[in-house]
């Protein structure tokens, strides 16, 4: 279920990802993608990193693989994200699984990594692993482990609520050599006519 809000991220149900906020109360096959300036950007920045990274091993093995937030008790996989073929980028398969835009930042790399998952109660009576995203708090850690076994940490520094269709080119790009991670999911009035939710929940984090 997933309208829209990045520079007009779609969404349409209760899962956003990347460059949209896909989100909905049943598991939802893909999130399309709003803006194609904005994936071009964020292909560019991938292709950049590789560049950098001569070692394509190391590349392989700092993906990303598990997302842990101690306030909530979220300890999830993680799963890379990509483009399909219609254009419309990929949503994490099931409720408990965060998605990581892998064609933005490397989480602790220099720009704005970008994990979405969802939120809300699933058909069969399971709850998401964002639920309670709310919850979570300024100063409070974040951790992502990858394959090569680093842990890197990330503190929350501001928690904002988008409408649908508010600009939120902020949460895809950074400028500066820093390092961010930001969270993504629902929030808000689920709309039964419509199957989307009112608002767009985003924790902007910086590594420590």
């Amino acid at each position: 279920m997933l309208q829209r809000i990045l520079p007009t991220i779609l969404l349409t149900g209760c899962i956003i990802l990347a460059l949209v906020l896909h989100f909905t109360a049943e598991p939802p096959v893909s999130t399309p993608v709003s803006n194609t300036s904005v994936i071009d950007i964020a292909r560019k920045q991938t292709t950049i990193h590789h560049a950098i990274t001569t070692n394509q091993t190391k590349v392989n093995t700092s993906l990303p693989i598990r997302l842990t937030i101690p306030r909530i008790k979220v300890d999830a996989p993680i799963a890379a994200m990509s483009i399909l073929s219609t254009g419309d980028l990929e949503a994490p398969a099931g409720p408990q699984t965060v998605g990581w835009f892998r064609y933005g930042a490397y989480p602790g790399d220099n720009g704005s990594a970008v994990i979405d998952g969802h939120y809300g109660r699933w058909p069969d009576g399971q709850g998401s692993v964002f639920d309670h995203l709310n919850q979570v708090r300024i100063g409070d850690k974040i951790y992502v482990s990858n394959a090569q076994g680093d842990i890197i940490t990330f503190v929350v520094k501001s928690v904002g609520i988008y409408n649908p269709n508010s600009n939120a080119t902020a949460v895809f790009h950074s400028s500066g050599n820093t390092s961010h991670l930001n969270l993504i999911t629902c929030e808000g009035v689920w709309n039964k006519r419509t199957k989307k939710y009112s608002g767009r929940l985003v924790v902007f984090t910086d590594k420590v």
